[in-house]
């Protein structure tokens, strides 16, 4: 099974007012467990100069943006190129950030993206509870992976790889690929902690205790508590 590994690294946040810098990619063969093809490349922005926190996250200047970076179509059309050779997209954080930022620039560009499912290793991976944190570079360090260059897009697409490396592949391939439900834990105060044990958070708005689950884990597991839930997403998520 080939495995196309992706990471962004972009203006700020909004994938509305923000720009792609730098894309990394990393074509992961299973059979060996071990990387086939690693590269990426800079992203010239529109804008004439990056915002400080950005420069200092990255590492990235406008000089190097300048004097290395393509124009975001090249970038776009090698990332799709590779994406249709592979059987999976994997990225952390993917379905809520990178694909984001994918989709507006596809959709803007008027270019073809492969219909291929994403595997998200921020929540598709079923990590021992007791690792809580979800912050790439802490994930890593809890499996002994290196985690030098973090906010480097190639060199995230390593760490992440690797982490995933770690798990059935086969498994987190067929959880990517079911439906998202947002569940909330009909608690009381007595009650909280054993939602905040399994992983619930308490959102502020509506105040209740919710979690988003895969239907795969959603049928095996079993609550100590009434739970009601809310379908997200139809199915695994796909292209952009």
């Amino acid at each position: 099974m080939y495995l196309l590994g992706l990471d962004l690294e972009t203006t700020g946040l909004s994938p509305e007012q923000d720009e792609i810098i730098e894309i990394g990619y990393m074509m992961w063969d299973t059979s060996i467990n071990g990387p086939v093809l690693i590269g990426g490349a800079l992203v010239k922005p529109t804008v004439k100069k990056l915002p400080q926190i950005i420069v200092e996250l990255t590492g990235i200047t406008d000089n190097q943006l300048r004097d290395f970076g393509m124009g975001l179509k090249d970038g776009l059309l090698r990332l799709s190129a590779l994406a249709s050779r592979a059987d999976y997209i994997v990225a952390h954080n993917g379905i809520s950030f990178d694909r984001k930022f994918l989709t507006n620039a596809y959709t803007e560009l008027n270019l073809p993206f492969p219909d291929k499912y994403w595997i998200d290793t921020r929540t598709d991976i079923a990590y021992p509870r007791k690792i809580t944190t979800r912050k790439l570079t802490y994930l890593a360090a809890e499996h002994g992976i290196p985690t030098a260059n973090a906010h480097r897009a190639a060199f995230d697409c390593m760490m992440m790889m690797q982490i995933l490396s770690k798990y059935d592949v086969e498994e987190v391939a067929k959880r990517a690929a079911t439906s998202i439900y947002e569940v909330t834990a009909d608690v009381n105060f007595d009650d909280k902690e054993r939602a905040k044990e399994m992983g619930f958070h308490w959102v502020a708005k509506g105040k209740k205790w919710k979690k988003t689950y895969r239907e795969y884990d959603l049928k095996r597991t079993e609550f100590p508590f009434a739970t009601t839930k809310e379908l997200l997403n139809e199915g695994g998520i796909k292209g952009v």
